[in-house]
């Protein structure tokens, strides 16, 4: 019996070396992947601009989701809606008898397509303010990253931003040539009505080209077709059809690092076919 506990207890010695034995092999394993992938050893520096000016995002005190460009493609983030399901406390509302988005941070939000009424969330295209949604419902392209403001921003935003704001940046002129171009195509059967296939098609591209080291030029253009998924039976008319368009040119001036002089040139055209039906208020007569 003594020999066996004995055996027993050098067993479990032998035991308990080997498993540390091989934790230090593993640590040691981990430790050297880590020194020689970058992705592990440092987190990517993410700068924003919700104070008007380029802060790293840890030190900045507002409640901030962004999303880069590549987090935008990575995401399918197409257009405003989009950010609904990736942002937290931040909903879109869609009305077919409005046509545009309406966005709502932390329940505040409202229609503001009439010059009657402002709205609680401002949204600005670099740095330009936006003042009704039914300007802002055109597909994002070509940019340089999307900020999402939660909370009041009056401060520095105006008075149009009780509940946040949006803040969209397109992509600047940079010192290299290059640029991109993007093509979809999509299609289905039979929708509402009758009448031919739905057919979709998109083109998007942008071009870089540095004129000198410090003038350069950047143009980006999209356009979508979409010939609607919904025909009467009546007249053949199309509903739910879009022909989009926008073309951007950026041209950008930096003579030295304490100055730049940026001016963008935007053009967007849209034209929907409509909804298939529209909301009618209606008040009893006799009602207060």
């Amino acid at each position: 019996m003594g020999i066996g506990g004995e055996m027993v207890q050098a067993f479990k010695r032998t035991s308990r070396a080997a498993l540390l034995g091989c934790c230090g092999i593993a640590a040691m394993a981990t430790a050297a992947r880590a020194a020689t992938d970058p992705a592990t050893t440092q987190i990517q520096e993410v700068v924003v601009t919700a104070q008007r000016t380029e802060q790293k995002l840890q030190k900045v005190p507002v409640a901030v989701t962004v999303f880069n460009n590549a987090a935008i493609v990575t995401h399918g983030i197409v257009t405003v809606s989009d950010l609904e399901f990736h942002t937290p406390n931040f909903n879109i509302l869609l009305m077919p008898s409005v046509g545009a988005p309406s966005i709502i941070i932390r329940g505040i939000g409202g229609f503001s397509n009439t010059f009657s009424q402002d709205s609680p969330i401002g949204i600005y295209v670099n740095d330009i303010f936006i003042a009704r949604g039914d300007d802002f419902g055109q597909q994002f392209y070509d940019l340089q990253d999307v900020q999402v403001l939660r909370g009041p921003q009056g401060t520095l935003f105006g008075k149009d931003t009780p509940g946040g704001a949006v803040l969209v940046d397109t992509k600047n002129p940079d010192s290299t040539y290059g640029g991109y171009f993007d093509v979809g195509i999509g299609g289905g059967g039979y929708g509402a009505g009758s009448g031919p296939n739905r057919n979709i098609y998109h083109l998007e591209g942008a071009i870089n080209i540095p004129i000198s080291p410090i003038l350069g030029i950047r143009i980006a253009a999209f356009h979508d077709n979409d010939n609607g998924y919904a025909v009467s039976n009546f007249n053949g008319h199309r509903f739910y059809s879009r022909d989009d368009g926008a073309e951007r040119a950026t041209i950008m001036f930096k003579p030295s690092d304490k100055f730049e002089a940026r001016l963008v040139l935007d053009h967007t055209t849209t034209d929907d076919g409509g909804p298939a039906y529209i909301d009618l208020g209606f008040t009893p007569a006799g009602s207060d």
